[in-house]
């Protein structure tokens, strides 16, 4: 019994000591080194504001005073500004570094001038990103040019949070299992796995409206006739229809309308054939850093349209 005893004790101490060994390995690459986010019936989820971290020890990514996935801190005497608006296109993941995300590479082809503020959240839709816009009126009012990106079912619903273990609330407190339970679990039992894309579905006529009122506000706010874009991004799936003369946006209708009805251009990622599918993810919906690449040099082409 003795025997059994010294044994099972020296067998717990074992484990215990691997995995706390495990604990700080996991630390100290930086694999918990991930965004927070701040969550509410409203706008469903947003990263918290002044964060920045180290992913893996080499992925840098920052958010600045207004949640925006920039390391600058909004200012409100730095027009003209250029409003890029999105979700995890925009944003960026962090399994890459902030020099090769859409924000940084598009503001490096404009130069100084005009100034990239991104509003834009991984999972979001349009909804989610208006809420954003009517809790933060002192940027609609600074706005003096917009560049809405719009995926298939932006108009659907609000984005709800999908949890802990894909929105993280606050820092865990066991990382080892966080990123077991994250990770691992949903590979052995999938009905567990939470998604971080956005919702999709048919456009509500209320979203319509809505979308409608707010891109016409920032329209009135940037006091020109060129405005800006809404550009839409399709996944792989609907490029391969796109170039196969297949309409692969249901609602592109609606939205061609409240461009015309406010001034601005529609700029359709799908048409352009530097666009291919060798720029998307294993995913087939997010961009490479090579896709970013593409879509800045096609978004700064666009934008400077408008700036001669």
């Amino acid at each position: 019994m003795r025997r059994w005893s010294r044994a099972g004790w020296a067998a717990t101490l074992i484990l215990l000591l691997i995995l706390a060994l495990t604990e700080v390995c996991v630390r100290s690459f930086g694999l918990v080194d991930f965004p927070i986010y701040n969550v509410d019936d409203k706008i469903g989820f947003i990263v918290k504001e002044n964060q920045k971290g180290l992913f893996l020890n080499k992925n840098d990514w920052y958010f600045n005073d207004k949640n925006m996935p920039i390391q600058r801190n909004w200012d409100d005497n730095a027009p003209p500004n250029v409003l890029l608006i999105g979700n995890s296109i925009i944003m960026g993941g962090i399994s890459f570094r902030q020099q090769e995300k859409l924000t940084t590479l598009l503001q490096d082809r404009l130069g100084k001038t005009p100034v990239v503020w991104p509003i834009a959240i991984g999972g979001w839709t349009d909804v989610n990103e208006i809420v954003y816009l009517d809790r933060h009126p002192e940027i609609v009012a600074k706005a003096d040019y917009i560049a809405w990106e719009y995926m298939y079912g932006g108009l659907s619903r609000t984005s709800p949070w999908a949890g802990e273990y894909v929105f993280p609330s606050h820092r865990p407190f066991y990382a080892t299992w966080y990123l077991f339970r994250r990770y691992v679990v949903p590979r052995l039992l999938p009905f567990l796995l939470g998604s971080e894309l956005p919702a999709t579905g048919e456009a509500i006529p209320a979203n319509i409206q809505n979308f409608d009122e707010h891109v016409g506000a920032l329209v009135r706010a940037a006091h020109r006739s060129e405005g800006g874009f809404i550009w839409f991004y399709p996944t792989a799936e609907q490029l391969r229809d796109a170039r196969n003369q297949r309409e692969w946006l249901p609602e592109r209708p609606q939205i061609v309308s409240i461009a015309e009805k406010n001034g601005l251009r529609i700029v359709d990622i799908a048409a352009f054939k530097e666009w291919n599918l060798s720029l998307y993810q294993p995913d087939g919906i997010h961009p490479t850093v090579a896709g970013n690449e593409v879509l800045a040099s096609i978004l700064s082409q666009e934008i400077r349209k408008d700036q001669k």
